[in-house]
Order: C-alpha cells, then structure tokens, then sequence
C-alpha cells in the first residue's frame, strides 16, 4: 500500500511541476524583422548604426533583461574599441522613448551599472571594447514594455544626443553579421559591408554672359532742342551671367556731342542738366543703384523742369552697372541735353560705346 501511495505521488508531483514549469517558462524564439540602416558602409570607415528587430510573443523588455548587440570585434569584424562613449552616443526604444542612464566601458567582462537609478525609464549600457558586444539593461525601475515590442537602438550619429560615430566598419567587403541576443529570443542580422559606399557625381557649368542693348540709336526728344526744354533719350541694356564675382558695365564716346563743323554741346559739369537759360550741357544717368562712376537717375527719363542727374561721358571707360555675383538685370540709360540761345545751330551726335565685363 505504502509503495502504491508512493508511486502515485510521485506521478502527481512530476505533473504538478511539468504544469507549473509550462506556465511560467517563455520559450525562446527568434527576434523577427531585423534590420540595421548604417550610414556608412565602406570598409574601415566610422558608421553610425539604426538597428530595428521585434521581440516575439509575450516577451516584453523589463527590467532583468539584458539585450547584447555582439559587433564581433574580437572576430574581426567592427571596431567598437573608441575611447570616450557617452549617454549621446545612444537612443533606446522599447515603444517608449528611454533614458540612457549611463555608459560604462573597458575589456570584458563589463556590466552595464545602474547605482542610482530612480526612473522608470532609465537603461544603463555597457561597452565591451575588445569583444565588441554593447550591452543594455533597463535598471530596477524600469517600466516593462508591451507584449512583442518592437526595439529600436541607434548608435552615433543617429542617435538623438547627437552622438559620435563610434564603431569602425571591419577591413574586408562583404557580407557581415550582427548577432542580438535578448533574455529569451535571439537572432543575427547581416549588413553589406563595401570597398567602396560613395560616387563622385560631378557635371560643368560653363561660364556666361550676354549683354543686349535695347536699341542702336537715341534721339534726343523734344527735339530740335530748345531753352525752354530738357531733352532727353532713353535704352536699356540687359545684362544676364552666371560670373560668380558678377560682372561690369561700361560707357565711353567717341568725342563729344558735336556737329560735322565740330561745334559741340559742353560736357554736365555740375551734375544735374537743368532749363537754365543759356546753361548748355550734356549728360549721361544710369538706373542701376550703386557705387557706380555715372550718377543715378531720379527713377524717370521725362526732361523734368527740375532738371535731369547727368554724369559727363568722356573717352574713360565709366561704369554705370554692376552686381556682385551672378544676376540677370536690365539697366536704363537716360541721356539728357539742354542748349543756350548761343548754341550753334546744326545736327549733334557722338557715339558711344558700351562694354559689360563679367568676373569669373
């Protein structure tokens, strides 16, 4: 009777703890959807990293869990061993948003160290320079996530802090795993390590510049001229250049305003063309706002009673236009002439020259 109690217990105990064991055991899967978007992937080039893999089932992050991202340094792969990590150097999401609470580094072993912690979101992480495994573990505080979360770590660059690129891509191209391993669920993930990661893509833009005068002739208007009146002509030139230093435009004449007897009208000497009686001059404005030589108009071409700004033209390159880097613009020229009663009779004229240099 005793042997059959015996047996019977026995049977009981070994299906009451089976039970119990199957109720509270998570059995260990693989991390799902992996993925680790790098900025760069040229061999022996520094990278940041932004590594993405789900936790399956029921499986949460909480605290207890250590999650362990091996770069196989000690393989030959990545190079973690930088001096210097920071709590910038990483970002931590569980479906929350975590708080890095401190960086611990040196040759393994290394423990991620959360003395002091209080938050309910804080994460400590661990560098193991020669091995190349960098360790996270949410401190004692530490709210659990969700079911299945979805984990996202950014190394570097990426990372909010913003941090420093860290981890030195291995010497040889080609294929090259990741491993993760959580408390329950694991797996690897493999990024395509290149000789090369950049192009130089280059084009030319040549050099150009037009210049357009709107017209080939001016006629002084009203005209004839008279005492009582300013006479005045109008054009314009279009200038257009990609010249980086922008570019000049320039007036000179041929001789002054004259006749084919050589009589001529004088030169402005004051500045301003004006009605005066028996005060002849002739003179050149420019539209274009600036340091130039020739003088600024008064924003029209109409032979004002006030008088017209005139700058005198001569055989001196004088500039009247300019900009100070590439622009496409249209300058005006007024040229504007008053007479005296002693004015000599007969038709004036001079040509005049414009040259527009670009600065390339």
């Amino acid at each position: 009777m005793l042997k059959r109690f015996l047996v019977v217990l026995t049977v009981f105990s070994l299906v009451l703890g089976t039970y119990f064991y199957s109720q509270t055991k998570v059995q260990a899967a693989a991390l799902t959807s992996m993925s680790d978007t790098m900025t760069r992937l040229q061999t022996s080039t520094l990278s940041s990293h932004d590594i993405l893999f789900t936790l399956v089932g029921a499986n949460t992050v909480a605290n207890g869990d250590t999650i362990t991202i091996d770069f196989d340094e000690d393989g030959g792969k990545f190079t973690v061993a930088n001096s210097g990590w920071v709590v910038g150097d990483f970002d931590f999401n569980d479906g929350a948003e975590r708080v890095i609470f401190g960086v611990v580094q040196g040759t393994a072993p290394q423990t991620p160290d959360c003395t002091g912690s209080v938050g309910v979101n804080d994460i400590a992480v661990a560098v193991e320079t020669d091995t190349g495994k960098i360790k996270f573990a949410p401190c004692s505080s530490y709210t659990a996530s969700g079911a299945a979360p979805t984990v996202n770590v950014e190394f570097g660059s990426v990372a909010a802090g913003p941090g420093t690129n860290r981890i030195t891509n291995p010497g040889s191209s080609g294929s090259t795993v990741i491993a993760i391993t959580e408390t329950t669920d694991s797996g690897s993930l493999a990024v395509p390590i290149m000789t090369s990661d950049q192009v130089t893509v280059s084009g030319t833009v040549d050099p150009s510049i037009t210049s357009t005068l709107s017209s080939s002739t001016c006629t002084l208007t009203p005209t004839p001229l008279t005492t009582t009146a300013i006479s005045v002509c109008s054009y314009t030139n279009g200038v257009d250049t990609n010249a980086t230093g922008g570019y000049t435009s320039t007036i000179t004449e041929d001789g002054e305003l004259r006749t084919a007897a050589a009589d001529t009208i004088t030169d402005v000497s004051d500045g301003n063309v004006e009605t005066t009686v028996d005060d002849e001059e002739y003179g050149v404005a420019s539209s274009d706002a600036g340091a130039q030589t020739i003088t600024d108009w008064d924003g029209t071409c109409d032979g004002d009673a006030g008088g017209e700004p005139a700058t005198a033209i001569d055989g001196t390159a004088q500039s009247y236009a300019d900009s100070g880097g590439p622009a496409t613009e249209t300058t005006t020229l007024c040229h504007a002439a008053g007479i005296a009663a002693v004015t000599e009779a007969g038709v004036y004229q001079h040509v005049v020259t414009h040259i527009t240099t670009g600065i390339f």
